[in-house]
């Protein structure tokens, strides 16, 4: 896997463990050398093989194994005081990008109806019941969103990574062909990002704008506090 930005350039090198685990094992900068010089042969492009790039003065290293799960329903809040966010609750493969959105798509989710209970209480003391079913609701609205994205996650990551026969098909010459690629990107990843939540509170004007439009586009103007 190859991303490039305007200074940086990242490669992700994968091998497929012999079995799942749970287990956290850290690894050393000679274990991360060591695993790149595995694949030295390997082309970036026609002119570039991991090799050239690994004995660069530039070239920094790191190694860890994938760590992907959704915690029990019943864990992502306590005592209807404390409630869990992002990789606290949610953990995602990173090959889809959609482990830190995740995360932030439950902290706007909770910010926006926490300011709504805010308003409903006096002297700034909330109702304990209000606030649990807050809780609850966070729970509950948010679980089949993190719950598709971790699919999608979990699915990048092993097709990037080749981990059957089936997941190399399909990487190497289906989802490769142009037409799959834009029929994918219309009918998946647009119809879920589309739907991304906005802090409804905050006045601004919407400059991305496409053929498909948002479920909640930012607006400009007086912003009543709801109460749904």
């Amino acid at each position: 896997m190859y991303l490039t930005g305007k200074e940086k350039a990242w490669i992700f090198l994968y091998e497929k463990l012999p079995v799942t685990t749970a287990e956290k094992i850290t690894y050393s900068p000679e274990d991360a050398t060591a695993f790149a010089q595995s694949f030295s042969d390997w082309h970036v492009h026609e002119k570039l093989k991991i090799g050239d790039i690994i004995n660069k003065p530039s070239f920094v290293s790191g190694m860890n194994n994938l760590r992907e799960g959704v915690a029990a329903a019943e864990t992502w809040s306590f005592a209807g005081r404390v409630a869990l966010v992002g990789d606290a609750c949610h953990r995602f493969t990173p090959n889809a990008g959609l482990g830190l959105n995740a995360g932030i798509q439950d902290v706007v989710f909770l910010v926006n109806h926490l300011r709504v209970l805010s308003a409903q209480t006096r002297h700034g003391i909330f109702d304990d019941k209000l606030f649990l079913n807050t809780l609850e609701r966070y729970q509950e609205e948010r679980r089949e969103p993190v719950a598709r994205d971790y699919a999608v996650a979990s699915q990048s990551t092993r097709l990037q990574a080749w981990a059957t026969w089936r997941d190399y098909l399909l990487a190497r010459w289906f989802y490769s062909v142009e037409f799959v690629k834009n029929y994918l990107t219309d009918h998946g990843t647009a119809t879920s990002f589309k739907s991304g939540l906005v802090l409804d509170f905050i006045e601004s004007d919407e400059v991305l704008h496409g053929k498909i439009p948002w479920d909640h586009p930012l607006v400009r103007g007086a912003l009543p506090i709801k109460t749904s």
